[in-house]
């Protein structure tokens, strides 16, 4: 199981906004995590997901005002990728001593 967090600063209205995110494969995707309110904060953190090696995961946050007026973006994504480095042997040479200055 997978936590991801993300934060949405930096919105400003005239009057109070609310908030609301989903999470999906794909660019306003909600196939991980359906629309959810944040009310008015402007951060999460989602436990217990499920991501697959190579998906990527991609956050949408709405913000909306007292008006009713919405504006909605996505993320980036970011690619999962759970596999460990491989170093090849000869990546890493040793170079002699070296003096320590004083």
């Amino acid at each position: 199981m997978a936590s991801v967090r993300a934060s949405w600063p930096g919105w400003s209205d005239d009057t109070p906004l609310r908030f609301r995110y989903k999470i999906g494969t794909t660019p306003s995707g909600e196939e991980l995590v359906p629309w959810t309110d944040t009310n008015t904060t402007t951060h999460a953190l989602v436990r217990g997901l499920r991501l697959q090696q190579h998906w990527t995961v991609y956050w949408t946050v709405e913000g909306r005002n007292a008006a009713g007026l919405t504006t909605t973006v996505s993320s980036d994504g970011v690619f999962i990728d759970s596999t460990q480095p491989v170093a090849a042997p000869s990546s890493v040479s040793i170079v002699g001593p070296v003096a320590s200055g004083g």
